[in-house]
């Protein structure tokens, strides 16, 4: 969550219940930022796995030679 938006919340927060929907509004956009990012992460981790997978065959198979 980007700077002026936690700034935001804090204010949402000390001005009360008259600003919960915001509140819970910018907790499920967060949410959902956060979601996103963990799919992005495990996509890049798969490539990750995948190179490794090949570098250590690789290794394994020269050094059978």
């Amino acid at each position: 969550m980007s700077i002026s938006n936690i700034k935001q919340y804090i204010d949402w927060i000390v001005e009360g219940d008259n600003t919960l929907q915001p509140q819970l509004e910018m907790m499920k956009f967060h949410k959902q930022a956060v979601l996103d990012e963990i799919s992005l992460m495990t996509e890049s981790l798969k490539g990750i796995d995948f190179k490794i997978t090949r570098y250590t065959n690789r290794i394994q198979e020269s050094n059978k030679d």
